[in-house]
């Protein structure tokens, strides 16, 4: 039988060149004037990403596996951090936080911050704005597009308000980090360690409630922050502030109530250390909450391993297992710059692993969330590197 004739599809190109082969158009997007395989639209996409895969150097793989905030600048247009990630660091995941608002009520504000979104657009800036990231893409040497992509900590946070999300239909509703997570240790053998290495600290939404499921759970929070906000006390609506409430069974139902059942954690089974930075209605919460929170002003005071005591003694009460969830903020940023929020007056590096080295001494520890590295703002992997380490101490290793 015959092979139908292929139907051509629209083409859209900003800067690249379109060639014909066989009477059909198709874009050359490395610029070589033929035809590559992984530049046919007529085969099936395993093996064009096949052919792409092996045409990339080393940087451009690395690339595929970043991503970070490119907003745009007042009027729509590219920032130098755009012309960085895309251009040089070769990202091709963005996150794009600016608010689109309704012609005639956009605001101009400071574009010089690499996280927050500063001027809100119309939505033609907007699209201007992301074709023109297209551009640049498409001009690089194999032309490899970028997907512009929810914040993943709105992930199904309800609430439209902090730029554009899956809320208002932009963006898919896939569970991203909790469900995965929830899914992955939900199914975990039977004496199974396990490791989750974020990202920002949603990811604990799932991971926890992979660890509680069947058994007493003690959580130790490790956090410069509560994460204890809900989407009325949050100034932002990120969710990556409201994984403990959520565990705590506050919150949107879709989050507290990953793994079908909640509260995921018992307030009297749980301690908060770190403390140092919190929203104003989030106080308010925390001392509501029931969970023993340490502020570095009480650690300072009493001293950490007096700390640690009574807080491991609160969440080990019983026959409880243990599940630590440290926030590389925890540490201060001289120790640990490579976070997205850093602040000041952390943990020091030898106080970060005598943290881990307690948690190894009860001997319950049966989960470790280690969230919140960002390769991007680390200096020469010094993050990475201690958060490496603080996983050894806490999983025994010791000095003598």
């Amino acid at each position: 039988m015959p092979r139908p004739t292929p139907e051509q599809p629209t083409l859209g190109t900003r800067s690249a060149p379109v060639i014909e082969v066989g009477g059909l158009k198709f874009k050359d997007l490395d610029g070589d004037g033929q035809l590559s395989p992984y530049e046919d639209w007529r085969l099936p996409a395993g093996e064009r990403a096949a052919d792409l895969v092996s045409r990339m150097t080393l940087e451009e793989k690395a690339g595929l596996m970043l991503i970070d905030t490119v907003n745009a600048a007042w009027g729509g247009t590219l920032t130098d951090i755009a012309h960085d990630y895309v251009g040089r660091q070769h990202m091709r995941r963005i996150i794009f936080r600016n608010v689109v608002a309704v012609p005639g009520e956009e605001r101009q504000g400071d574009d010089s911050h690499p996280f927050v979104a500063g001027s809100s657009l119309t939505p033609r800036q907007a699209a201007v704005f992301l074709n023109a990231v297209q551009e640049l893409a498409e001009g690089s040497r194999l032309g490899i597009p970028v997907l512009a992509k929810s914040n993943a900590r709105n992930h199904i946070d309800p609430d439209a308000r902090a730029g554009i999300n899956e809320s208002n239909g932009a963006f898919s509703g896939f569970p991203k980090e909790a469900g995965l997570a929830a899914a992955a240790l939900g199914a975990r053998p039977a004496g199974a360690f396990a490791i989750a290495l974020g990202g920002d600290h949603s990811v604990s939404m799932g991971t926890v409630p992979g660890a509680a499921a069947g058994r007493e759970l003690g959580v130790l929070w490790v956090d410069a922050h509560a994460d204890m906000n809900t989407p009325e006390s949050s100034p932002s609506g990120n969710v990556h502030g409201m994984p403990l409430a959520c565990l705590l069974g506050k919150g949107p139902g879709e989050l507290s109530g990953i793994g079908g059942f909640f509260p995921k954690v018992d307030p009297a089974r749980c301690a908060v250390i770190g403390l140092r930075n919190l929203d104003e209605r989030e106080k308010g919460i925390v001392r509501d909450s029931g969970v023993a929170a340490y502020t570095m002003n009480t650690i300072d005071r009493r001293g950490l391993a007096a700390v640690m005591d009574e807080a491991l003694g609160r969440i080990c009460e019983g026959d409880a297992a243990v599940h630590v969830s440290f926030d590389m903020d925890g540490v201060d940023p001289s120790v640990s710059p490579g976070v997205g929020t850093p602040v000041r007056g952390g943990f020091s590096y030898r106080e970060a692993h005598l943290i881990m080295e307690m948690v190894a001494d009860t001997r319950r520890l049966i989960a470790l969330d280690m969230v919140e590295l960002n390769p991007i703002l680390d200096d020469r992997n010094s993050t990475a590197v201690l958060g490496c380490e603080l996983i050894l101490s806490a999983l025994g290793k010791r000095i003598l």
